[in-house]
């Protein structure tokens, strides 16, 4: 199992190797996790020096760049790979197993429980979809009336990494939504969620907050923010599973594997205000004077 050094700062990662870990003791394969140093597996030239020292029988990426999986690929063993990466080749030029989390699959859990709260004025904070994308989603739930906006956002390489900017461009979009849906991660979402109280920002009153999270987030035991996650142990179990098939049957082979999701619903999702409700309460002029803005 290949990790690097910043990963390892991440508690949601740590979870991960402690669930592939118990996987690989249950399958009875020794199970090696190993530290890179990041900058090898992004500078020219330099993979080659990983071997043999990585020599195995089968490998576990919880994360890589494409060079980093071409170079394990051309070694001709068993791969499998926790992530999906949009600039991946077709199927038949492919010889590992993804472990991966369908996102479209966590966009509609999400809107199916804001539906359900009546909420039709959304405001997403994600890095993949665009509001188009989203609508159409929304389109399969039922609803082609949703009123959607998107926030695109570089999505944190850690929980602990923060994109600052994400919570300036929160507050100067929010306008009649009813909804606010944070797909960053640990320490942006915190953030956001921080300024939004800071800008007194009635939540849940005016706005439903929730966010995307992981098990270990300080939101969900101690803001009590409402959330949608997976477990990130499954999906190491899921992935060292997968692994051991392979090792058994001797196969090289792709495809995919999806971890299912969990909703929590926290203090921070309510029903929506309607339309003229949200015009009296002008969110605008009141989350300007919470920020000092003028």
């Amino acid at each position: 199992m290949l990790l690097t050094e910043k990963q390892l700062e991440d508690q949601n990662i740590l979870d991960l190797v402690g669930g592939a870990i118990t996987a690989a003791s249950r399958q009875r394969v020794n199970l090696v996790v190993r530290q890179l140093d990041e900058r090898l597996t992004l500078a020219p030239g330099t993979l080659e020096q990983l071997h043999p020292g990585i020599e195995a029988d089968g490998y576990f990426l919880s994360s890589a760049t494409e060079r980093m999986r071409n170079f394990l690929e051309n070694l001709f063993k068993p791969c499998v790979v926790l992530g999906w990466n949009q600039t991946m080749e077709s199927i038949e030029n492919r010889r590992f197993i993804q472990v991966y989390l369908p996102m479209e699959e966590k966009v509609k859990l999400v809107m199916a429980e804001l539906l359900r709260l009546g909420h039709r004025r959304l405001l997403y904070v994600n890095s993949q979809f665009d509001s188009a994308h989203l609508r159409g989603l929304g389109s399969l739930l039922g609803h082609a009336d949703l009123e959607i906006d998107c926030i695109k956002t570089k999505w944190p390489s850690a929980s602990h990494e923060l994109i600052s900017e994400s919570a300036t461009q929160v507050l100067a979009a929010l306008r009649n939504h009813t909804a606010l849906v944070v797909h960053s991660g640990g320490a942006t979402h915190y953030n956001i969620y921080h300024n939004l109280l800071k800008s007194r920002v009635d939540i849940p009153g005016r706005l439903s907050l929730l966010i995307d999270s992981g098990r270990f987030d300080w939101l969900i035991s101690v803001g009590q923010v409402a959330s949608v996650f997976s477990s990130a142990a499954e999906e190491g179990a899921a992935c060292i599973n997968e692994l051991v098939a392979q090792l058994k049957t001797g196969s090289l082979k792709f495809g995919c594997r999806t971890a299912a999701y969990q909703f929590r619903p926290g203090l921070t999702l309510g029903p929506a205000m309607s339309r003229e409700e949200c015009e009296k309460y002008d969110l605008q002029t009141q989350w300007k004077k919470g920020i000092g803005l003028r």
